[in-house]
Order: structure tokens, then sequence, then C-alpha cells
């Protein structure tokens, strides 16, 4: 029994870890923002898209696809391959 809940635990961990990754996305791309002295208005202009559609983003209060992702990445010059840890 034990062995089943660390089996289970051990491969639950597998499947949240990029959930959890996604959940740190908006305060990472703050912090990336502010670190280059970028306002929001500015990213969203690189990216295309407006302010208000960016700050959701920051906020984590928008789904964000695999796409957008990638020209975040491109847009904050960024690498788009996962961190080892």
């Amino acid at each position: 029994m034990l062995l089943d809940a660390l089996i289970y635990s051990k491969n639950l961990n597998r499947y949240l870890k990029p959930v959890k990754q996604l959940i740190e996305l908006p305060k990472k791309l703050k912090l990336i923002r502010s670190f280059k002295n970028w306002t929001q208005e500015e990213v969203a202009e690189k990216l295309g898209i407006s302010t208000h559609a960016y700050a959701k983003i920051e906020r984590g209060e928008t789904d964000v696809n695999l796409s957008r992702l990638q020209q975040i990445a491109k847009v904050m010059d960024i690498a788009d391959t996962p961190h080892p840890n």
C-alpha cells in the first residue's frame, strides 16, 4: 500500500511539475520585463497585442498557447528550452 502511494506520488510529481512552472510563468514574465526596464506597453507592442491582453498574461488571467510562449521568449530574448531542474 505504501509502495503504491509512493509510486503514485512520484508519477504525479512528473505531471505536476509543468503545471507548477505554468503557475510561476506570470511572475517570471514580470521579473524579466522589469529587469529589462520595459513597460507592459512596450512588450505588448513588440508582441503585436494590446497592453490589456499582455497585462492579463502577466497576471495569469489568460491561457497562453505554445505559439504565444515562443513569441514572448523571442521578444524577451530568453531561451525557449526547458530548465533542467
